[in-house]
């Protein structure tokens, strides 16, 4: 979905390395809780195996995380539908998703 930068000796640049999640295990479940969210888009790749806490979290409510969301940022604030459905996985451990988004 991202385009990804590679340094001049075709390595990956920082903002391209998987980070974890940008919110504490805390904030994610309450979140999931209060909120009845569905799922997190953040613009970076994510790792989630640096907090096993927040990926239990995660699992158990089936809460998606869409990583690689840069475009999100173009959408309008209020109006917009987004649509996550899977797609073919081709990587095993790595299940691709097709996402839609439509703006009035």
């Amino acid at each position: 979905m991202a385009i990804r930068r590679v340094g001049a000796d075709n390595s990956p640049t920082r903002s391209t390395l998987p980070t974890a999640l940008p919110i504490t295990a805390d904030a994610a479940q309450f979140l999931m809780d209060a909120r009845y969210i569905v799922g997190f888009v953040i613009e970076s790749p994510s790792d989630l195996s640096s907090d096993r806490t927040l990926a239990r979290q995660l699992a158990l409510h089936g809460t998606y995380v869409v990583d690689n969301a840069t475009h999100f940022a173009a959408l309008s604030e209020t109006g917009s539908l987004v649509i996550v459905a899977p797609a073919k996985n081709k990587v095993p451990g790595e299940p691709p998703v097709r996402i839609l988004a439509m703006v009035r």
